[in-house]
């Protein structure tokens, strides 16, 4: 399976509308595969580099963005071991609905993004059907890292 069949399987249920991966490392940060036509596609280093970098607080005050869609951080343990999730949740822009948007990290392997559809629940509930965060990094981790065995 490429990293382009994983977006396209994840997006096979309608509970995703938008999705990616993410590759990075210091020489190299870009969108390895994403649902086309997608605000993801457009995932630049820049962003990258914010999502991975040292300051775990600059964007709690000032969002970020993915794909030039600004965005609100809700909860951040992209680094921390054994989560490896961050949630986030689109910004409107001329009274447009906000989406939930779910990242998870494999190591120093690929990001991946999904964006949910809106809860009341917030962010977690919109993951597939297991909600915790632990256990939803756990599957993408393990079938992130069994792709990238295949690859290489």
């Amino acid at each position: 399976m490429s990293w382009q069949g994983y977006v396209d399987n994840l997006m096979s249920d309608g509970n995703c509308q938008d999705s990616a991966i993410v590759g990075w490392n210091p020489d190299s940060k870009y969108v390895w595969a994403a649902q086309e036509g997608g605000t993801f596609i457009n995932i630049t280093s820049t962003e990258i580099d914010v999502l991975v970098g040292k300051d775990r607080q600059g964007f709690f005050t000032n969002g970020l963005t993915l794909g030039s869609k600004k965005c609100s951080v809700i909860r951040d343990s992209l680094l921390d071991d054994n989560d490896w999730t961050m949630d986030i949740r689109t910004k409107s822009q001329g009274g447009e609905a906000t989406y939930n948007i779910a990242v998870g990290k494999a190591g120093k392997g690929p990001i991946e993004t999904e964006t949910h559809r809106v809860s009341r629940e917030g962010p977690a509930a919109c993951r597939p059907p297991h909600t915790h965060p632990n256990k939803w990094h756990t599957r993408h981790t393990n079938h992130l890292q069994g792709i990238k065995k295949k690859i290489i």
